[in-house]
């Protein structure tokens, strides 16, 4: 908490991203207008991102989506610089160009989505259309050289041109040539989707349902049926299983740039993209017609559902994604869950009645996360007729024993807990580092057997890798040599032997011969797994470096009650130091609710943890212990540089009477700053947002 030297005493309260110290052909396409195949499919697009006309606003989830969705960066776009946003003005990043266009989108998303505040603002139409020339003139066309990230050039941004001109096609088709110069400009880098990173390879897996939907929707566009039938085609290998490199293997495993599990990331997003294409294709001329089509089911069954627990996708098949602080284990098991439900509106009877049993049975276990939050409005309304359907019963809790032989892992499911075991050899990498976007740099032994014990604690792996220590995974037997970023990043382990089997899958058996990256260490690990326990081995540990060797049984967070009593009540009151404005200590903290995002977070003076929690009327309340005087409030709002948050501030000096100090809307700022939200002192023992 901050005083000013004035005498004001402020609080400052970072809460969201919460610190409380307290502180067609290229060049020769014409648009059409005609009511047919390619208009259904605009049309059905269309309602998939804005959830269509008929949505329940009383709905309070539905009503918070609302609320989102209208909140744009609209307000500090320039049209008069040599840039649409200052913070996005860089010309030699390709990840700019993207993130320009997601911006856009988010403007058009809310233009078009019936009763998001802005629907039909005519202002926001004109900036969405010059914003949309001005990249096409500057950023992204015919002639611009490719440099940087090839996937932004060919899919990022591609991917969210065609979700942009679809929203604003009815405003658009007056001039058509923009359409067009949009759509030839995807052509340059997306022509054929069988293609990545300027030809040069052949796009697979996430990569290859990417660009197929890009074409696909370039094709509704354009109202082209040979890009159509392009996109279909180029489809049919994704749907077959795979022996070596990437894709599905028959027992469920998914692997992505030849040597990594990936089951809970780019085969999320491969399922996450095949089932809107598949929407987008379905009752169509272009439906798939390859009997491989029936696979995606089993991957439901075998590469997506025994890895997610209770809403969670384990961590050991994130790769790299485990550094990624907004994309957890409970988000990308939401991602996992939302295409299921997408999917299961045109499966076969019997396989739509089993994923909707599978995913409510995971929304009701996950109560701790809001799963609404993490999806869009269309999926959404899905998702609450499942819910409120009493035909779907939800299914009984899993119980399984399943190897996964192609990445080198192992899942053991029972009432209560589930475990897995994350090994690799000469097959499977240890781990994967990105180097352009410095992901997953402290990875070393994620991949030498690793163990993973989820139970009813659904917090235990959120947060999990920013706390840990890397050099003490659980399960792991390691040097313990110093090691740098990066250090040993896709070593493959001259041994062979990785693995295990199962019995009827009900138990199972794992075991990894280890030899450590840049050490003589050796080991031979074992693991079996029975009804109701896990039984690790270890033997032929054994090195000649003379450096201690560590085996780590567990490495869990912490589950009690974190305590915020910091502060003696009968101390006087804090006194500012030179200009530098005084930081009230807090007593204690508590909240309306939160989605997994706890109030807690606000005490640890990391801007990449928050406080946070969906709807209307939700709130957190600081107890500074004893009645102080409060002259302004310092509050960081998640996102803030994208969108605005409508809130109020309250203080009372009891707990129960509460006065309004300030009501009004967030500012559209750096995500680093601090909003000051400065009133006339008043004093209080209480705080409320």
């Amino acid at each position: 908490m901050m005083v000013r030297r004035s005498g004001w005493q402020v609080i400052s309260i970072v809460i969201l991203a919460v610190i409380l110290t307290l502180v067609g052909l290229l060049g020769t396409t014409r648009v059409q207008a005609a009511g047919d195949d390619y208009d259904t499919m605009r049309i059905r697009w269309m309602n998939y991102l804005t959830g269509g006309a008929a949505l329940d606003t009383s709905d309070p989830d539905i009503a918070s989506k609302l609320s989102s969705i209208s909140q744009t960066s609209a307000a500090t776009m320039s049209t008069t610089s040599a840039y649409l946003w200052s913070d996005l003005a860089a010309t030699g990043d390709t990840a700019t160009i993207t993130a320009n266009y997601e911006r856009i989108k988010r403007m058009a998303l809310a233009y078009k989505t019936v009763d998001s505040g802005v629907y039909g603002d005519l202002d926001l139409k004109a900036k969405i259309i010059f914003a949309m020339d001005w990249m096409y003139t500057n950023r992204y066309n015919e002639s611009t050289v490719p440099i940087e990230n090839w996937w932004d050039l060919e899919i990022g941004t591609p991917l969210i041109i065609n979700d942009i001109v679809v929203l604003m096609y009815d405003d658009l088709i007056a001039t058509p040539g923009k359409i067009t110069n949009y759509m030839n400009a995807i052509e340059t880098f997306s022509p054929d989707p069988s293609k990545a990173n300027k030809g040069a390879v052949a796009a697979t897996g996430a990569n290859l349902v990417w660009k197929c939907q890009i074409v696909a929707l370039r094709g509704v566009i354009l109202k082209s049926a040979a890009k159509l039938t392009l996109a279909r085609d180029a489809l049919n290998p994704v749907y077959d299983y795979v022996t070596t490199g990437d894709g599905f293997y028959r027992d469920g495993s998914f692997i992505q740039h030849e040597i990594y599990p990936y089951n809970g990331s780019y085969a999320v997003s491969l399922l996450q993209e095949l089932s809107y294409l598949l929407l987008l294709l379905n009752d169509s001329p272009w439906q798939p017609t390859n009997s491989g089509a029936e696979n995606v089911y089993n991957w439901i069954y075998h590469s997506y559902e025994p890895l997610i627990y209770n809403g969670a996708m384990m961590d050991m098949t994130r790769g790299r994604a485990i550094s990624r602080s907004d994309y957890q284990d409970h988000t990308t098991g939401h991602s996992v869950m939302s295409s299921i439900i997408r999917l299961a509106q045109h499966a076969p009877a019997a396989d739509a009645q089993r994923m909707k049993a599978m995913v409510k049975a995971w929304i009701i276990a996950d109560s701790q996360f809001n799963f609404y939050k993490d999806i869009n409005l269309s999926t959404l309304v899905l998702a609450k007729a499942i819910m409120n359907d009493s035909s779907v019963i939800p299914r009984e809790e899993k119980v399984l024993s399943k190897v996964y032989a192609g990445m080198d892992q192992v899942v053991h499911l029972r009432p209560g807990f589930g475990f897995g075991v994350s090994m690799s050899s000469h097959r499977i990498g240890t781990y994967e580092y990105d180097e352009k976007y410095n992901e997953n740099p402290k990875g070393w032994y994620t991949g030498v057997g690793m163990t993973y014990l989820y139970n009813k604690d659904p917090f235990q792996f959120t947060d999990y890798w920013a706390t840990v220590n890397k050099y003490r995974l659980p399960g792991t037997t390691v040097d313990t040599m110093p090691r740098e970023d990066a250090e040993g990043a896709g070593y493959r382990s001259p041994t062979t032997w990785a693995g295990g089997t199962e019995l009827q899958g009900q138990y199972a058996t794992a075991g990894m011969d280890l030899k450590g990256y840049g050490s003589t260490l050796k080991a031979k690990k074992s693991w079996f797994m029975f009804d109701d326990e896990v039984v690790a081995l270890g033997t032929g540990i054994a090195s000649t470096d003379n450096r201690t060797i560590e085996t780590t049984v567990e490495n869990r967070m912490l589950t009690t009650a974190r305590v915020t009593h910091g502060i003696d009540l009968d101390s006087p009151p804090s006194s500012p130091i030179g200009s530098e404005p005084l930081r009230h200590k807090v007593y204690a903290v508590k909240d309306s609710g939160n989605d997994g995002n706890v109030p807690e977070n606000t005490f640890d003076n990391n801007l990449g943890s928050r406080w946070s929690a969906s709807g209307d009327g939700q709130w957190i309340q600081y107890d500074l212990g004893k009645i102080q005087a409060v002259g302004y409030v310092g509050i960081n709002f998640y996102l803030q540089s994208a969108r605005t948050t409508d809130f109020e501030i309250l203080t009372s000096e009891d707990g129960v009477v509460w006065n309004q100090e300030y009501r009004g809307i967030s500012s559209l700022v750096s995500d680093t700053q601090l909003q000051v939200i400065d009133f006339p002192d008043t004093q209080a023992s209480f705080v409320k947002l």
